[in-house]
């Protein structure tokens, strides 16, 4: 049984990550995070939940990107939003990069 969302199986393949899901997002059982965005989430501090969640609750749908693309955002907190563009194939979704936001909280000077 899935815990918090979280993979059930896991594999690497030709540099790409490849996350199976107890429960799936959407119709989709499999997950496929690229490398390139394997490296920005490393970079980004962004974890593996942190894009499941996202792309099974986002906050915002339809936001720009390139065509056959998608592109969800969901706020991780009142500062800092997580933005993840991918593609639905006919077996898997995948996630081609990675985006961590903060938000400048405006107040008093």
């Amino acid at each position: 049984m899935p815990v918090n969302g979280l993979p059930t199986g896991r594999k690497i393949v030709e540099g790409n990550l490849i996350l199976e899901l107890g429960t799936p997002i959407g119709a989709y059982k499999l997950v496929e995070i690229v490398q390139h965005a394997v490296e920005r989430m490393a970079e980004r501090k962004v974890s593996e939940l942190d894009v499941l969640n996202t792309l099974r609750n986002p906050d915002e749908t339809g936001l720009h990107t390139e065509p056959g693309r998608k592109r969800v955002s969901r706020n991780k907190t009142a500062r800092i939003a997580i933005e993840v563009i991918y593609e639905e194939l006919k077996d898997r979704l995948r996630v081609i990069t990675v985006v961590s936001r903060t938000r400048r909280i405006s107040g008093r000077r």
